[in-house]
């Protein structure tokens, strides 16, 4: 999957807005918003492995913008103090893990 929508929740209407495809397409990612982007980190590309490549997505555009120290698929994510927090999931390492991704 590389398609990318947003639903505004505080839109009565509820549609979803196209933004820029994530540029692998992986399942199993997580991610948050981070000053009106997304940072969207691991999951797992089909046909490959667990990936560690964070995408910075905006509505326009889609770029790798780190890489995390290990690759991982449905770990949990949400935003703190303008970072993202990943945390567990599974993947090639068998050990609980945090990181911490700066937004743009």
């Amino acid at each position: 999957m590389t398609k990318s929508e947003v639903i505004a929740l505080t839109n009565s209407s509820k549609e979803c807005q196209p933004w820029a495809d994530h540029p692998t397409g992986t399942y199993g990612a997580a991610g948050a918003f981070v000053d009106s982007q997304v940072i969207i980190c691991g999951g797992t590309i089909p046909g490959e492995a667990y990936s560690n490549d964070c995408q910075l997505i905006t509505p326009t555009s889609s770029e790798t913008i780190v890489s995390l120290n290990i690759g991982s698929s449905y770990s949990a994510a949400t935003e703190f103090n303008g970072k993202v927090l990943f945390s567990g999931g599974s993947g090639s390492e068998s050990y609980l893990r945090i990181g911490m991704e700066q937004g743009g």
